[in-house]
């Protein structure tokens, strides 16, 4: 986890992984494929398995249900 639970505010290296994570999957896996994905109007799956992989789909969903809670900022 990229941060104690419980907090309110993401330590600045946490916030530099999570940017650092999202930027990785970008360019790797959304950004290839993302012509395609717009031309045939499909779900990125391959970015969302991306995303989930790095444990950041939970950032928005509250603690009370399993996950972060920190929120749309976040």
């Amino acid at each position: 986890m990229l941060f104690s639970s419980g907090t309110d505010e993401f330590p600045a290296a946490a916030l530099r992984h999570i940017r650092e994570k999202v930027k990785e999957i970008t360019i790797e896996v959304a950004e290839p494929r993302a012509e395609e994905v717009d031309r045939l109007g499909i779900w990125p799956e391959h970015t969302m398995q991306a995303l989930a992989a790095a444990g950041l789909l939970g950032l928005h969903v509250s603690e009370r249900l399993g996950d972060w809670d920190k929120g749309y900022r976040a």
